[in-house]
């Protein structure tokens, strides 16, 4: 395993818990994660979504969400495992969920207040306005999850599931697998497959439930659609990649194959964009959530382009690694989450006020909203996130000095 961060000061919003790497190409993925996103929606509002072929390969770059969630799944816990093969056991509870807090909800709730300002942004103030500020709006139904704040919080709130049942999962994972780093391999690769298989086989019967229901017909269906059962898969590759990279750490070795894949990281990624091209020529991206293949193969894009990420070789990750590590696309890495929380809202006000609307090109939508973006996100981070996650980790006491 390749450090490249090793000797750089890691900003305080990827600092790894201690005693655990840090992984630096995952800054430029969380990058392209973000703006993927904001490409998708501004081709929704532009209108070429619907309408041109590269529209459509655009509109379905709002996959980024499935990026964020196969990063968390790796990243969050790869040091539950990792301490496990190594014998030091897992981070502690009460500090991991203390990192989780001050990493989702200063930036988050500053965004919801602030974006209630807005023009077009319906506030969240009104019946069950506490269902948004605790990230649990997903389960009161399609109305409340998408109709007022921030859209695309909905990803949040399974972020947060995943979080509270993350230390429980890898205590269960602990108990079936032990600590042996082969055994335990083996015991994690079965249990995440598993859980995949589940949670694809529960996504197609309720996706199947909707089509043939009528899409606002059932606000069950709809409801268990945003929940994290529905979306475990993603977050298993992410883990099942968390699994393999602890054990390589702790075991010493390095398979055949897993060193074939490290040295053609671009062969990776090409076979990602290939992956994604097939996606968009068969699944319309209006109607993606319709489609239980859309999922499965979003996955295995997602994971195909967190994997170099994930396993970088001695020599460095080729034009993956190059791309992921340029400065401006890092900085964007670092202010990701501001730009993914603000990026939606702006449009939907430059959309209400009417100074972008689909007669504008998408160039014209998508630069416009950019540079706002951009621009909340850095402050969101330096203002606002920066201050808290300085504060991850306890303040330990200073040792008492003896008298005299």
């Amino acid at each position: 395993m390749v450090d490249k961060g090793a000797g750089a000061p890691v900003p305080d919003v990827f600092e790894p818990p201690p005693g655990n790497p840090r992984f630096p190409y995952f800054d430029g993925l969380r990058a392209a994660a973000a703006v993927g996103v904001l490409l998708g929606h501004c081709a929704g509002a532009s209108g070429i979504a619907a309408t041109s072929g590269i529209g459509h390969v655009i509109g379905n770059l709002q996959m980024g969400v499935t990026v964020f969630f196969v990063i968390s799944g790796f990243l969050l816990y790869r040091p539950f495992v990792a301490g496990d093969m190594a014998g030091r056991g897992h981070p502690k509870t009460v500090t991991f969920y203390r990192r989780r807090v001050l990493r989702i909800f200063p930036a988050y709730w500053f965004a919801l207040l602030a974006v209630s300002l807005l023009p077009g942004v319906i506030s969240v103030f009104g019946p069950g306005w506490w269902r948004y500020f605790l990230l649990v709006q997903n389960y009161s139904g399609f109305e409340f999850t998408f109709a007022r704040g921030i859209g695309p919080a909905w990803s949040l709130s399974v972020e947060v599931a995943f979080y509270a049942l993350l230390p429980i999962a890898a205590l269960g994972m602990r108990m079936l697998g032990g600590s042996d780093p082969a055994r335990r391999l083996k015991g994690d690769l079965l249990v995440l497959a598993a859980v995949a298989i589940l949670s694809a086989a529960s996504r197609y019967w309720f996706t199947s439930q909707i089509v043939s229901d009528g899409f606002f017909a059932d606000p069950f269906h709809l409801t268990a659609i945003l929940t994290l059962p529905l979306y475990a898969t993603w977050f298993a590759i992410g883990m099942a990649f968390a699994s393999l990279s602890a054990w390589r750490h702790n075991s010493g070795s390095n398979p055949s194959w897993l060193s074939a894949l490290e040295r053609r990281p671009g062969l990776v990624w090409l076979a990602a964009t290939a992956a994604f091209l097939a996606l968009t020529a068969t699944t319309p991206v209006l109607t993606q959530g319709e489609f239980p293949a859309h999922h499965l193969i979003t996955g295995l894009v997602a994971g195909l382009l967190v994997f170099p990420a994930a396993f970088p070789a001695a020599g460095g990750t080729g034009l993956p690694g190059r791309l992921l590590s340029l400065r401006p696309v890092a900085w964007i890495g670092l202010i990701s989450y501001g730009v993914y929380l603000w990026s939606t809202p702006i449009l939907q006000a430059l959309v209400y006020e009417g100074v972008l609307d689909a007669r504008f090109p998408f160039v014209t939508v998508t630069v416009s909203v950019l540079i706002l973006a951009i621009a909340a996100g850095a402050f969101s981070y330096y203002v606002i996130e920066r201050p808290f996650l300085r504060r991850k980790e306890p303040r330990r006491r200073p040792p008492a000095i003896a008298a005299g």
